[in-house]
């Protein structure tokens, strides 16, 4: 083949010519992220149980989720986690089993219980892990955690209207409550304990399905809603009701009032009380992409806002792949630099720029490799790509050395190229091959260092085999 391609040099500019176009066309679609997708596939079905505490969830919702789920295909684990009103399962799937169809099982076996509590909230039944984190956006300035709080959920309606942005997660607010004390001696003297008030206010304070009445023309949902939405209207309740018809509401006996502020959820950045917004992408989307639009649309807030409230990004979970692609390009470019230029010295300058061809052609075939394959431009990729300039350009230099002492010696130039290259193959072929030997087997680990691995290899080896032709 080396023989009829030397005497063919038309059908070799075209393969060329193919490869890199190929290449070319393939880079700008590949997607850029910090590392590839090695979380398992996992389902979670989120059941709310209003009013019930951890041991009943577990006993009314837990175990008849697990007995639903448990016969579902490649289900290789599953974890139920009860809590006061709320029953979480997660479930695993095996690897090699179909994500979509596994998803739609559990849906299935868990909309087809008809046995869980009349006040439990449907199942909610969704795919984890659909969605990475880009970076963060810290706001902050001198003013209360309320006009914070309310630009915070602004930014998070702008931000979520960007192209690629999957989820935007509020961190250093917490869940706003309602706070009712009473002194021990009051409860006393109404005959009245702690848990005693308590259930008294959920009896009184509800929001519950009632079931279906059927009647000849259509199906009518009931549902019993009166559940208090305010502290006014938390202060109504009647905690005692005399014979003579009298009647003790609870803000006669109690202090009430909205509690949100739990040290563990408070944000500070740069010393400042902050709400920090979380900005991740889909996972089929760009991450330099989702971030250059979250850049953008902050510049625009900080010119909006003139100093008011400071915008900073933070957590760039794209910084690493940035800089690894400018020295994965500033690598490149040195070593065509000095190929040629060190071949030129010693060397025709001819020899030397059909020998820098190489490493281009190596990019193209590994490039069209992983657009073809679904494999994105991340860590472990640009790794391998790291790694194929330096075994490239030593086998382009043995090659280029070895037919240049063919030509020196007198021999013309078709036979100096194919003696020149079959002379070394063995030696190039046994470079590859020992390459291929040492970085396959990273395809087949298992768990999840296998699917983080399992991507350099196929770069690795596309990028010297697409050399090689």
């Amino acid at each position: 083949m080396i023989r009829w391609f030397a005497g063919h040099p038309t059908a070799a500019n075209l393969l060329l010519i193919l490869l890199l176009a190929a290449g070319l066309f393939a880079a700008p679609g590949l997607k850029r992220e910090t590392f590839p997708d090695y979380r398992p596939v996992e389902v979670s079905v989120e059941v709310i149980y209003r009013g019930a505490s951890a041991a009943d969830v577990e006993d009314a919702v837990c175990r008849r989720l697990h007995d639903a789920i448990k016969g579902v295909d490649y289900l290789d684990e599953l974890v139920c986690v009860a809590q006061d009103n709320l029953a979480r399962a997660t479930a695993t799937m095996l690897p090699g089993g179909d994500a979509i169809r596994f998803l739609s099982d559990i849906d299935t076996e868990v909309n087809a219980l008809t046995d869980l509590p009349a006040r439990a909230e449907p199942p909610l039944v969704r795919e984890l892990h659909r969605s990475d984190l880009v970076a963060a956006v810290a706001v902050s300035g001198d003013m209360s955690l309320n006009q914070l709080e309310d630009y915070a959920l602004q930014l998070e309606e702008r931000i979520m209207a960007l192209p690629g942005v999957a989820r935007v997660a509020l961190q250093g607010l917490s869940q706003r409550q309602w706070q009712v004390e009473v002194p021990r001696a009051v409860l006393a003297q109404y005959g009245l304990s702690a848990r005693d008030l308590a259930i008294r206010l959920r009896q009184q304070s509800i929001d519950v399905p009632l079931g279906t009445l059927e009647t000849p023309d259509r199906d009518v949902l009931l549902r019993f809603t009166d559940q208090r939405r305010s502290l006014r209207q938390l202060a109504d309740l009647v905690v005692v009701s005399g014979a003579a018809g009298g009647e003790l509401t609870l803000g006669a006996i109690a202090s009430l009032r909205e509690v949100g502020e739990q040290p563990e959820a408070q944000v500070f950045f740069n010393g400042e009380r902050a709400v920090l917004l979380e900005v991740s992408k889909t996972l089929r989307d760009d991450a330099l992409t989702v971030l250059d639009e979250v850049s953008a649309l902050v510049a625009a807030e900080r010119r909006r806002l003139d100093g008011r409230i400071q915008l900073t990004l933070t957590q760039d979970m794209t910084s690493i792949v940035r800089e690894r692609l400018a020295m994965l390009v500033s690598n490149g470019v040195a070593g065509l630099a000095l190929l040629i230029l060190v071949m030129a010295l010693f060397f025709r300058p001819r020899l030397a720029l059909w020998a820098v061809l190489g490493l281009p052609v190596a990019f193209a075939g590994a490039f069209f490799v992983m657009s073809v394959s679904g494999l994105s431009l991340n860590m472990i990729t640009l790794v391998a790509l790291l790694m194929a300039i330096g075994i490239v350009m030593d086998d382009a230099v043995v090659i280029a050395d070895n037919i240049a002492v063919q030509a020196q010696r007198g021999v013309p130039p078709l036979r100096a190229v194919v003696d020149g290259t079959v002379q070394v193959l063995p030696g190039v072929m046994s470079s590859f091959l020992t390459t291929v030997w040492v970085f396959a087997p990273l395809s087949f680990l298992a768990g999840e260092l296998g699917a983080v691995l399992e991507v350099l290899p196929v770069v690795l080896i596309a990028a010297l085999f697409a050399s090689l032709i």
